[in-house]
């Protein structure tokens, strides 16, 4: 059983703080879910680059992907890499005039949100953007991180991180269409608007493999 917890949320309200606890227990039943596990697996990915330490990076994994997210490594968490099989999430909402979602700059574990996208999806109750969102960037605090396309680039959409988040929103998706019989369900909408576009307003830390300094820097 992988445990979600919401260690820390910064600035935020008692409505926000309420909707941020209960996307927190949602988070938790989707990391559980056996089809979300059994198709981390093997899922397809381009490039997979991971920190285990601030010395080195490597090609991770399938098997690395699911021994970090069951069992709740952060980077640098817990420095004996043994696991506690919690996903601590360290949430801070932080207002941006570029209109940028947020991000999480490694190695500070805190995951930013910007507060008018956490109130879009608060007031429409889409609570699995914001899972999606927040799961994407503690994939950055356990040390995954995303790759240019190529040198001076945007980011690649086929990398490990990218892809391991849309699984996450695409199953828990198809578990709310089979709720509704079949009904197409909006939920997650907004995490899939705001990833997958050179011009969305997510701001990850798109990491150039072939620069160490800049990787450990980030």
């Amino acid at each position: 059983m992988i445990k979600v917890t919401l260690q820390s949320f910064e600035n935020a309200t008692q409505g926000q703080q309420s909707f941020g606890l209960s996307t927190t227990r949602y988070l938790e039943d989707m990391v559980n879910d056996p089809t979300f596990l059994g198709r981390l697996i093997s899922v397809p990915y381009t490039r997979n680059i991971y920190f285990p330490n601030d010395k080195y990076q490597i090609e991770a994994t399938n098997d690395d992907l699911v021994r970090v997210i069951t069992g709740g490594l952060e980077w640098r968490a817990i420095p004996s890499g043994v696991p506690d099989n919690e996903i601590d999430l360290q949430v801070k909402l932080v207002p941006n005039e570029d209109g940028i979602l947020g991000g999480a700059d490694h190695p500070d574990p805190t995951i930013k949100t910007n507060p008018v996208y956490y109130n879009r999806w608060y007031e429409a109750n889409d609570w699995l953007s914001l899972a999606g969102h927040w799961f994407h960037e503690w994939l950055h605090v356990a040390g995954f991180q995303h790759a240019y396309r190529e040198a001076g680039v945007g980011p690649d959409f086929g990398d490990a991180v990218y892809v391991v988040g849309n699984l996450l929103v695409e199953v828990a998706r198809e578990r709310a269409e089979v709720q509704k019989s079949g009904v197409p369900s909006r939920l997650g909408q907004g995490y899939f608007d705001l990833y997958h576009s050179d011009e969305s307003p997510h701001n990850g830390p798109f990491l150039d493999p072939n620069s160490m300094a800049r990787a450990v820097a980030r």
